[in-house]
């Protein structure tokens, strides 16, 4: 027993050792995603919750591997900050229901919630700041806010993408 407790608090301080500084290159661009600590409880737990998504997103892209997240202003090259979470409900719903318990009759079609997230991303030396909101009609669950993140994050990408130059040279 006593042994046992020994080995898991062995493997806690292991894990919770920190490791060798990264290298890092200086063609990457660092990013880091934050949101301001105003607003009421729920609104800021789900706002840093979109924050963290985005992260996530943006460091699990694939293609090219030209970023990097990092932890706080001062470093960063690009700062996206999460401003809203908003829902909408769309006017009209296209499509023909579901089918009742009686065959032949149709349920309404209720309208599905939609998750918009709205970002503002500003760069020294790139042009002025700005607001994105997510393109894809991403419904109001917790995949639909990650797969408004993950919309996010390739907007990010292309306009990170045209204005490399500009932010590099504002490195310097």
């Amino acid at each position: 027993m006593l042994g046992r407790l020994l080995l898991s608090m062995c493997l806690l301080a292991a894990a919770q050792a920190p490791g060798p500084p990264p290298t890092s290159d200086p063609q990457l661009i660092r990013v880091h995603v934050r949101t301001d600590d105003g607003g009421i409880a729920e609104e800021l737990a789900a706002r840093r919750e979109s924050a963290g998504h985005l992260s996530a997103a943006i460091a699990g892209q694939k293609k090219g591997k030209a970023f990097v997240i990092v932890a706080d202003d001062d470093t960063a090259d690009v700062i996206i900050s999460v401003m809203h979470r908003g829902l909408t409900v769309p006017s009209v719903a296209i499509g023909l229901g579901t089918m009742t318990t009686r065959p032949g009759v149709r349920a309404p079609v209720a309208p599905t919630r939609q998750a918009e997230l709205y970002v503002t991303m500003t760069a020294p030396g790139a042009a002025d700041p700005v607001e994105v909101t997510n393109k894809n009609r991403a419904a109001d669950s917790d995949r639909g806010w990650k797969s408004a993140a993950e919309d996010i994050a390739k907007q990010a990408e292309k306009w990170i993408t045209g204005h490399r130059a500009a932010i590099l040279k504002a490195r310097r």
